[in-house]
């Protein structure tokens, strides 16, 4: 079967009304990912994240439900290696020993910038035993419990009041 639809658009305006459109014809606002060109005179932590995000779905959805939209213009932009991307990639779910330490050296040594609190993609923060971490490639950031080593839960938070959505 078709892992993903990929739809070529020829302008970064086409591309957004697209994507706009064709969320009237998906179940859930997940189902559209765009990989839009990045804006290389400043620093674009927002497109990077929506790049290595459609990127991941493309390796791992394995049915016809979810569209990548992208635009000529960003497909001409170097794009991250996809293998590489994942080597430096950490997993975790509950019930892991990943250990508090090892996640916090971890985050430093990926270049994630500790903050009191998280409201951007590539920022953690530490409250006793959790940690708020905004992953590039995540829509939203994510809150991780420890108890001792173990990851005792994991969930989305909405940066803006910091509570967490499921």
């Amino acid at each position: 079967h078709v892992p993903a639809v990929l739809a070529i658009l020829p302008s970064p305006i086409a591309l957004e009304t697209f994507c706009h459109d064709a969320l009237a014809f998906c179940p859930t606002p997940s189902g559209v990912h765009a990989y839009p060109m990045l804006d290389l005179a400043e620093d674009d932590p927002e497109a990077a994240a929506a790049r290595l995000s459609a990127l991941n779905l493309l390796r791992r959805v394995k049915s016809p439900q979810a569209i990548v939209a992208t635009c000529v213009q960003a497909l001409l932009q170097p794009s991250p290696d996809p293998d590489r991307a994942e080597a430096l990639s950490l997993v975790i779910a509950p019930g892991d020993s990943t250990g508090l330490e090892t996640l916090l050296g971890w985050l430093a040594d990926a270049g994630y910038v500790r903050e009191a609190e998280v409201y951007e993609p590539g920022r953690y923060a530490l409250k006793g035993g959790i940690v708020d971490v905004w992953p590039p490639a995540s829509r939203q950031p994510s809150r991780i419990e420890f108890v001792g080593d173990d990851v005792e839960s994991l969930r989305d938070f909405n940066p803006l009041d910091q509570r967490s959505v499921r």
